[in-house]
């Protein structure tokens, strides 16, 4: 049994600073011995002269109130225990790298006090197991300082120093871990033995470093900041499923280039800021929570199976994901990068929550997961959206804005949908289609508004329900065998063109569909389904347009198609809708070759509307009331109606002249029978086309007959001087043809007495030469 003597050195106080090499600590007991290894023999901690003691008289190794210090002035760095051992404390200074290392089993050291201490540039490897004797301050301040096997005892372990303590060992140390300064690099799920974890460091935040798919249970007490990172390089997720508490003002900072998951119910009030890396709330079960805010500067992950909800604050240009079976609810105002549904069901409840990522990827994307946003919430997203799962937005206040939106739900069970007052507005392109087909409904009054809405694939938009509309700011595309449906009571609303290149066109069944003008795509023949009172309305900008296409009626009977505006719209087809046509304004041209271009409803022309065209009205009756017009053909041209009643005083039939060939001038040929007024007689307007030079004794066969005819026009009885034409007098008469047509005939203009007899020589005049039948036109 040796005897310590206190030496000199040491004196006069038992706790005097010794500095060793370069080395500094405080010795522990007065009798404690300081131990350096010169390695000058070999390589094993018994062989007594590998030491340089300050022991008087000195004796061979250190023991159990001894200081160790390697200081860098041997020869021999690594160091083989050979036996289990116990001294006070270990010491490591200078540039040297120690490896202090087992023989052939590995031994176990005891420090009595449970200190360790590093300094300098050397970095040391500790292959021993190390046990506690007491709560041991490790102050590490070199590089890294690397402890491979087990730590145990029943004490704490305060890390403090700037440099790293890794960690490798499952240990089994009680005591807890104090983190002060620097970081602790975890290198197994029990690094830190079973204690609390206290995080209570000093200007700098400490640093928690966890290495490839680490899972750490311990709990863990904030009182400052703390860093937490997973090793780079590694691809596995690493895991903390203890308990993070802390006070508010305390926060975790997450810097890695890895995924790490909390799968520990945490209470800490702080906030959780994500520098870099991913961090998962949970890893698919029911466990795993943040309950403060979250700043996001690269990836948050939620992963849960049961239902959710996350009040707290999301900030930072990060990615939001919900990846869980289960269902996630955000409630705080929020403005993050952009979110993704990625699984389960993500719910946005009354929250005002802005999309901002500077990026090109969709900031708003619903791919494997379902998302509802509800409840008043104010939901806006700069950029695009990628709508691959269903998303709904409902109730009154709720509100989705944005640049771009494309669907493509590839199932008529996962829809884009607007319902119950809610409202969406994306300012730029609505692509229906584009990724795979894709399915929206604007329903129960939800309303859509848009810039460009494109429908095409095997893509289906349905617009249902009173109060239901989509509006359209600018074009309207339909492709492919897309199709799109406008159902009771809803409406649609372009301000451009309609583009239908699908050959079912659209259907309008009970609600209405309003268009500034309407073309088909290239050769495209598409049939447009209607039924309902204003089913279909054209020109509401002043737009012209030419449909190329059919109409027909919708399962739910008769639809209307109105014309407003100053512009020309124009039909081309034989159609077969039964509800009514009506021109309130501009010009309705009809230039079919057959059948009704007007289905088999009556035709309405009031207010400023003009009726023309070379085509066929076969069916219904032509009625125009106040401030209609009819111009048969388009400049000069030849127009057939079924029945025509000019109702009122105030409308017009214009005939245009310009060659005596019938297809150089309007005819207009009545089927069945003409009314001539029935409150006030209609104005007849007669101009020529430039170019054109009356003569006498010239004939214009106007308005051919079938049926009867009621009443003539305002001014004019039989042989009434039409107009004047450089001293050539227009004539009327209502006697041509088989005797019941009206035809214009020009002779000179005579004095006024000569008016009577010239009416009569006229109206002899005409019907020798007019033998025609409608039958030739």
């Amino acid at each position: 049994m040796k005897v310590h003597i206190q030496s000199a050195a040491v004196l006069p106080a038992a706790l005097a600073f010794i500095t060793i090499g370069t080395v500094g600590f405080t010795a522990s007991p007065a009798s404690a011995a300081t131990y350096t290894w010169n390695g000058d023999t070999n390589r094993f901690w018994t062989s007594d002269s590998n030491w340089t003691s300050d022991d008087v008289p000195e004796t061979d190794v250190p023991e159990s109130d001894d200081i160790v210090v390697f200081n860098g002035s041997s020869s021999n760095t690594a160091v083989y225990l050979n036996g289990d051992r116990t001294i006070q404390e270990l010491m490591f200074g200078g540039n040297t790298n120690y490896d202090l290392t087992h023989y052939s089993t590995i031994n176990t050291l005891t420090l009595a006090n449970g200190n360790l201490t590093t300094t300098g540039s050397a970095t040391h490897l500790l292959k021993y197991h190390i046990n506690l004797g007491d709560n041991g301050i490790w102050s590490i301040d070199t590089p890294i300082f690397q402890v491979i096997n087990n730590i145990s005892g029943d004490h704490s372990l305060t890390k403090t120093g700037s440099g790293t303590l890794s960690l490798s060992g499952d240990s089994t140390y009680s005591g807890g871990t104090i983190l002060s300064e620097g970081t602790l690099l975890l290198n197994s799920n029990n690094a830190l033995g079973t204690g609390l974890v206290t995080v209570q460091g000093t200007a700098e935040a400490p640093t928690m470093d966890l290495a490839n798919g680490v899972h750490i249970a311990n709990d863990i007490k904030l009182l400052s900041d703390l860093y937490i990172k997973a090793a780079e390089g590694k691809r596995d997720v690493t895991y903390h499923a203890g308990v993070i508490s802390g006070d508010i003002g305390a926060n975790l900072i997450y810097n890695g280039e890895d995924s790490f998951a909390f799968t520990g119910n945490n209470t800490y009030r702080g906030n959780t800021i994500i520098e870099s890396g991913t961090v998962q709330i949970g890893d698919g079960g029911t466990t795993g929570w943040i309950a403060g805010n979250i700043e996001n500067h690269a990836t948050l992950e939620f992963n849960r199976s049961d239902d959710i909800t996350y009040d707290g604050v999301l900030s930072g240009p990060g990615d939001v994901y919900q990846f869980g079976t289960g269902t996630l609810t955000l409630t705080g105002d929020s403005t993050f990068g952009r979110l993704l549904a990625d699984g389960g069901h993500l719910v946005v409840d009354g929250a005002n929550i802005k999309l901002t990522a500077n990026t090109t990827k969709a900031r708003l994307v619903t791919r494997y997961g379902d998302m509802t946003i509800q409840n008043g919430a104010d939901f806006e997203y700069i950029g695009a959206s990628r709508i691959h799962n269903a998303l709904t937005v409902t109730g009154s206040g709720t509100l989705l804005t944005g640049d771009q939106m494309y669907v493509s739900t590839h199932s008529t069970e996962k829809r884009f949908v607007v319902e119950d007052d809610a409202e969406v507005n994306i300012a730029g392109f609505f692509t229906i289609g584009a990724y795979g087909p894709g399915h929206i409904s604007v329903q129960s009054g939800g309303k859509l508004s848009t810039g460009r809405f494109i429908v095409q694939g095997t893509s289906s938009g349905l617009i249902t329900g009173s109060d239901s509309q989509l509006t359209i700011n600018s074009n309207l595309f339909l492709y492919d065998s897309s199709g799109l449906a406008v159902n009771d009571g809803a409406g649609v609303e372009v301000t451009g063109y309609t583009k239908v290149g699908t050959p079912e066109g659209f259907t309008i069944d009970g609600g209405t569909f309003k268009t500034d003008q309407l073309i088909v795509n290239n050769t495209s023949t598409p049939t447009i389904s209607i039924s309902g009172m204003n089913a279909l309305t054209i020109g509401h900008l002043n737009g012209s347009s030419t449909y190329q296409g059919f109409i027909q009626d919708a399962e739910g009977g008769a639809g209307e198609l109105i014309k407003v505006g100053t512009g020309t719209f124009t039909l081309t087809q034989a159609n077969t809708y039964t509800g009514s046509t009506k021109v309130f304004d501009g010009t309705l041209l009809v230039n079919n070759s057959s059948d009704s271009a007007t289905g088999s409803g009556n035709v309405i022309v009031r207010d400023s509307g003009t009726l023309g065209g070379n085509g066929f009205i076969e069916d219904g009756r032509v009625i125009l009331y106040t401030g209609g017009t009819l111009a048969p053909g388009q400049s000069a041209g030849h127009l057939t109606v079924e029945n025509i009643t000019f109702y009122h005083g105030d409308t017009t039939l214009e005939i245009e002249l310009g060659g005596l060939a019938d297809t150089e001038y309007d005819v207009l040929s009545i089927l069945g029978s003409a009314v001539l007024g029935e409150f006030g007689s209609p104005q007849l307007d007669v101009s020529l086309i430039d170019g054109f030079t009356l003569d006498l004794d010239q004939q214009f066969d106007i308005v051919n007959i079938s049926g009867i005819r009621y009443g003539e026009f305002d001014g004019l009885s039989e042989g009434a001087l039409v107009n004047s034409f450089d001293d050539i007098g227009l004539f009327i008469t209502y006697q041509a043809g088989d005797g019941n047509d009206i035809a214009l005939y020009t002779a000179a203009i005579p004095e006024p007495t000569s008016y009577v007899m010239l009416g009569l020589g006229g109206l002899v005049h005409v019907l020798r030469r007019s033998n025609r039948m409608f039958r030739n036109y």
